[in-house]
């Protein structure tokens, strides 16, 4: 009798175990294996960018593909909502953006419709408005100078910077130019001797002989 008392109870207890496993694996009406799927499908959803310019100002045009029907997403940007029928077959373009923001994703699901299943960020190069400017032309390579360029300065920064440069480049090329050397009479009579020193040393030796000669035969004749 205890015994099948015992039973009943661990019966019970193991069926109240198996049933909160069971609740710990929904979340807000969705089943974890729901969920899993849903965030795999995020993972898997692309975003480019292509871009164009206007009037000295960049606009970025964003495409987003691998959209599923039973998802949707929010552009933080402009708060705009996104559905599937809003794709063509799972891609849409979202045109003009002038800077970087990021897409929520939702569950699309009768069942947990509105559950929040991830975020996507995208972000954009910084675009230098100054790259055409006239100061720039011969000098393209000059940072200053790119399309694309890391941080956004004033003007005023920029045509210092432009200047400082050119003049820098300017003073290198006055340094690197040939020195013009003007001989004097004393380099002329030494690069001769350097190139002609061994006559020199003949022409001595020449009258060196000739001196001890005459003088052996004068001391002769004294005799």
């Amino acid at each position: 009798m205890i015994k099948n008392i015992l039973k009943k109870a661990i019966f019970i207890f193991v069926m109240f175990l198996c049933n909160k496993t069971v609740s710990a694996l929904s979340y807000e009406g969705c089943d974890y294996q729901t969920i899993a799927n849903l965030k795999n499908v995020i993972n898997n959803i692309n975003i480019s960018y292509d871009y164009h310019e206007e009037d000295n100002q960049v606009y970025f045009d964003v495409t987003i593909n691998n959209i599923i029907p039973q998802i949707y997403f929010v552009d933080s940007n402009d708060g705009k909502t996104y559905y599937y029928s809003d794709t063509n077959s799972g891609e849409i373009t979202i045109k003009n953006y002038t800077y970087a923001s990021n897409y929520k994703f939702y569950s699309n699901i009768d069942e947990c419709k509105g559950l929040s299943i991830g975020t996507k960020y995208y972000t954009f190069p910084t675009y230098n408005r100054y790259y055409n400017d006239p100061l720039c032309e011969g000098i393209n390579d000059f940072e200053m100078c790119k399309k694309w360029v890391k941080s956004n300065v004033s003007y005023d920064t920029f045509v210092s910077s432009v200047v400082k440069y050119k003049n820098s480049f300017n003073n290198q090329a006055v340094i690197d130019e040939p020195f013009e050397y003007e001989e004097s009479f004393s380099d002329y009579l030494a690069e001769l001797y350097v190139n002609y020193y061994y006559y020199f040393f003949i022409g001595i030796i020449v009258i060196c002989v000739t001196i001890i000669l005459i003088s052996r035969r004068k001391n002769r004749f004294k005799l």
